[in-house]
């Protein structure tokens, strides 16, 4: 597994509004984000540096107005980023790469994003969509390509020529599920069977599983979810929860009995 405990490789929650907000609002989150980037012990900022391009003959840009991305991360100890938020004038993205567990990242994505929410809400009152992302890694332990029959078990996202086959492979599935008349779920579930070289040169398989859910409130014909600022970390302790359940029941379907136990996912 790529961790210790579990396969987590890296795990991000995304909270996007109907709309960017003004470079005054922007100015705000970003002075919000800063305190945010010293209490969670941030250090390094991060700009997002954003660009334009034409394809077709009469195509005309309009003039680059909005403001680039900007956040704060931390380094671990082998060099990979550890913590990360980085905002947009539409939304904000909280990235873990030490993910411990649920119980723990959520009253974070709680108190950091709900933070951070309220400084868009006083402009763009209304939600668009909240959505956790996982990437689960695993690797062999022999080198060479290894089924990986033994991950899986028969489900809706698995494609047939990946159960028993022993050579690189990758697939995408996505669908959108009704939640209620004015919201629905977007899942894709994404496998990336490749090889990963170790120190000693030889490859062994590598297996990705990322799991995306996202809540989306954009139903062509309904109303947006609408968000009073005091009422942003209740709303988003709610949807956040809701989304988790969701992907969770996915991993479900999706790993085999041996390997749910094995990432925790299971007792």
């Amino acid at each position: 597994m790529r961790r210790t405990r579990h396969a987590i490789g890296e795990f991000s929650a995304t909270l996007k509004f109907f709309q960017a907000v003004s470079s005054n609002t922007f100015a705000k989150v970003k002075q919000t984000a800063q305190r945010e980037a010293t209490r969670l012990e941030l250090p390094v900022p991060i700009r997002q540096q954003t660009f334009q391009f034409a394809i077709g003959p009469n195509v005309q840009l309009p003039p680059a107005q909005m403001p680039e991305g900007f956040g704060f991360h931390s380094f671990a100890r082998t060099g990979e980023i550890e913590t990360a938020i980085l905002c947009e004038t539409d939304g904000v993205v909280l990235t873990l790469h030490d993910y411990d567990s649920w119980q723990i990242v959520h009253p974070m994505i709680v108190e950091t994003l709900g933070n951070l929410a309220e400084e868009y809400l006083t402009e763009v009152p209304a939600v668009r969509s909240f959505a956790v992302q996982y990437l689960n890694e695993f690797k062999s332990h022999e080198p060479g390509n290894v089924s990986t029959a033994e991950v899986f078990k028969p489900n809706r996202w698995l494609p047939k020529f990946g159960v028993e086959g022993d050579q690189p492979w990758h697939c995408h599935s996505g669908v959108f599920i009704p939640r209620d008349a004015r919201s629905r779920f977007l899942v894709n579930v994404n496998f990336d069977i490749g090889t990963s070289l170790e120190p000693t040169g030889a490859p062994h398989t590598l297996l990705k599983l990322l799991i995306l859910v996202s809540l989306n409130f954009d139903v062509q014909g309904q109303p947006p979810l609408t968000v009073a600022v005091g009422d942003a970390r209740e709303v988003l302790k709610e949807i956040s929860d809701t989304v988790h359940g969701v992907e969770k029941d996915v991993l479900g379907e999706v790993l085999s009995e041996d390997y749910l136990k094995m990432v925790g996912a299971i007792k």
